[in-house]
Protein backbone atom coordinates (compact mmCIF):
# COMPACT_ATOMS: atom_id res chain seq x y z
CA UNK A 1 0.00 0.00 0.00
CA UNK A 2 2.74 2.37 -0.95
CA UNK A 3 2.89 5.01 -3.62
CA UNK A 4 6.56 4.13 -3.99
CA UNK A 5 5.86 0.93 -5.94
CA UNK A 6 7.29 0.75 -9.48
CA UNK A 7 4.95 2.30 -12.01
CA UNK A 8 6.10 0.52 -15.14
CA UNK A 9 4.02 -2.19 -16.73
CA UNK A 10 7.01 -4.51 -16.55
CA UNK A 11 7.29 -4.08 -12.77
CA UNK A 12 3.56 -4.33 -12.32
CA UNK A 13 3.21 -7.59 -14.24
CA UNK A 14 5.35 -9.41 -11.65
CA UNK A 15 3.01 -8.83 -8.73
CA UNK A 16 1.34 -11.85 -7.13
CA UNK A 17 -2.35 -12.36 -7.95
CA UNK A 18 -5.04 -11.97 -5.30
CA UNK A 19 -8.23 -14.06 -5.33
CA UNK A 20 -11.01 -12.38 -7.37
CA UNK A 21 -14.32 -11.47 -5.72
CA UNK A 22 -17.79 -10.00 -6.19
CA UNK A 23 -18.33 -7.01 -8.49
CA UNK A 24 -20.16 -3.53 -8.16
CA UNK A 25 -19.34 0.16 -10.42
CA UNK A 26 -18.76 4.08 -11.21
CA UNK A 27 -16.65 6.70 -13.11
CA UNK A 28 -15.16 10.19 -13.58
CA UNK A 29 -11.75 11.72 -14.17
CA UNK A 30 -10.03 13.34 -11.19
CA UNK A 31 -10.17 17.02 -12.00
CA UNK A 32 -11.86 18.78 -9.11
CA UNK A 33 -14.07 18.34 -6.06
CA UNK A 34 -12.16 16.51 -3.37
CA UNK A 35 -14.05 13.68 -1.73
CA UNK A 36 -12.83 11.27 0.85
CA UNK A 37 -13.31 7.58 1.40
CA UNK A 38 -15.03 7.32 4.73
CA UNK A 39 -14.07 4.91 7.47
CA UNK A 40 -17.14 2.78 6.88
CA UNK A 41 -19.23 1.56 3.99
CA UNK A 42 -22.66 2.35 5.42
CA UNK A 43 -23.96 3.45 2.01
CA UNK A 44 -21.88 0.95 0.02
CA UNK A 45 -18.20 0.77 -0.82
CA UNK A 46 -16.54 1.68 -4.07
CA UNK A 47 -14.32 -1.13 -5.35
CA UNK A 48 -11.88 -1.82 -8.16
CA UNK A 49 -11.29 -5.31 -9.52
CA UNK A 50 -8.57 -6.33 -11.96
CA UNK A 51 -9.16 -9.12 -14.48
CA UNK A 52 -6.48 -7.81 -16.85
CA UNK A 53 -3.01 -9.32 -17.18
CA UNK A 54 -1.21 -6.36 -15.53
CA UNK A 55 -1.44 -4.62 -12.17
CA UNK A 56 -3.67 -1.59 -11.52
CA UNK A 57 -3.07 1.23 -9.02
CA UNK A 58 -6.05 2.12 -6.78
CA UNK A 59 -6.34 5.25 -4.65
CA UNK A 60 -8.16 5.30 -1.31
CA UNK A 61 -9.30 8.94 -1.45
CA UNK A 62 -10.73 10.57 -4.57
CA UNK A 63 -9.41 14.05 -3.69
CA UNK A 64 -5.92 12.71 -2.90
CA UNK A 65 -5.42 9.45 -4.82
CA UNK A 66 -1.70 9.37 -4.02
CA UNK A 67 -2.38 9.66 -0.27
CA UNK A 68 -2.97 5.94 0.18
CA UNK A 69 -2.56 3.62 -2.78
CA UNK A 70 -2.74 -0.09 -3.40
CA UNK A 71 -1.45 -2.14 -6.31
CA UNK A 72 -4.07 -4.65 -7.48
CA UNK A 73 -2.43 -7.68 -9.05
CA UNK A 74 -4.04 -9.53 -11.98
CA UNK A 75 -7.08 -11.38 -10.61
CA UNK A 76 -7.17 -9.17 -7.50
CA UNK A 77 -9.39 -6.47 -6.07
CA UNK A 78 -9.43 -3.75 -3.43
CA UNK A 79 -10.10 -5.05 0.11
CA UNK A 80 -13.70 -5.85 1.05
CA UNK A 81 -15.52 -3.49 3.43
CA UNK A 82 -13.08 -0.69 2.52
CA UNK A 83 -13.89 2.28 0.32
CA UNK A 84 -11.37 2.80 -2.54
CA UNK A 85 -12.52 5.80 -4.55
CA UNK A 86 -10.29 5.79 -7.64
CA UNK A 87 -7.97 3.88 -9.96
CA UNK A 88 -5.26 5.20 -12.25
CA UNK A 89 -5.12 4.82 -16.02
CA UNK A 90 -1.42 5.03 -16.79
CA UNK A 91 0.03 7.52 -19.26
CA UNK A 92 0.24 5.99 -22.74
CA UNK A 93 -2.28 3.24 -22.00
CA UNK A 94 -5.92 2.43 -22.76
CA UNK A 95 -7.97 0.58 -20.12
CA UNK A 96 -11.19 -1.26 -20.97
CA UNK A 97 -13.39 -1.11 -17.84
CA UNK A 98 -16.69 -2.87 -17.10
CA UNK A 99 -18.81 -0.98 -14.55
CA UNK A 100 -21.26 -2.54 -12.08
CA UNK A 101 -23.83 -0.72 -9.95
CA UNK A 102 -25.20 -2.54 -6.91
CA UNK A 103 -23.58 -5.70 -8.29
CA UNK A 104 -25.40 -5.49 -11.64
CA UNK A 105 -23.49 -4.95 -14.91
CA UNK A 106 -24.15 -1.37 -16.01
CA UNK A 107 -21.86 -0.35 -18.91
CA UNK A 108 -18.27 -0.47 -20.16
CA UNK A 109 -15.91 2.39 -20.94
CA UNK A 110 -12.55 2.71 -22.69
CA UNK A 111 -10.24 5.20 -20.95
CA UNK A 112 -7.78 6.24 -23.65
CA UNK A 113 -4.59 7.82 -22.33
CA UNK A 114 -2.50 6.80 -25.37
CA UNK A 115 -0.37 9.85 -26.18
CA UNK A 116 -1.54 11.51 -22.93
CA UNK A 117 -0.61 11.65 -19.26
CA UNK A 118 -2.11 9.53 -16.50
CA UNK A 119 -5.74 9.97 -15.41
CA UNK A 120 -7.45 9.06 -12.15
CA UNK A 121 -10.95 7.63 -12.55
CA UNK A 122 -13.47 8.00 -9.74
CA UNK A 123 -15.37 4.97 -8.50
CA UNK A 124 -18.58 6.00 -6.71
CA UNK A 125 -20.25 4.27 -3.75
CA UNK A 126 -22.25 1.14 -4.70
CA UNK A 127 -20.05 0.81 -7.80
CA UNK A 128 -17.32 -1.55 -8.91
CA UNK A 129 -14.90 -0.89 -11.74
CA UNK A 130 -13.51 -4.05 -13.35
CA UNK A 131 -10.37 -3.34 -15.37
CA UNK A 132 -10.59 -6.03 -18.05
CA UNK A 133 -7.86 -5.08 -20.53
CA UNK A 134 -4.88 -2.73 -20.81
CA UNK A 135 -3.30 -1.83 -24.17
CA UNK A 136 -0.68 0.60 -25.51
CA UNK A 137 -1.35 0.25 -29.24
CA UNK A 138 -5.08 0.88 -29.61
CA UNK A 139 -8.19 1.50 -27.58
Amino acid sequence: MSSHEPTTKRGRARRAPIAPGILANGLSLVVSQPASAGGSCTFGCSETHNTSGLSVLAGRNWGDPYGQTLWIAPGGKTPQKQDWDAFRVDAGWCYHVLWYTYGVPDHWTNYNQIGRGEAWIQVHNHQTAVVQRQHTVSC
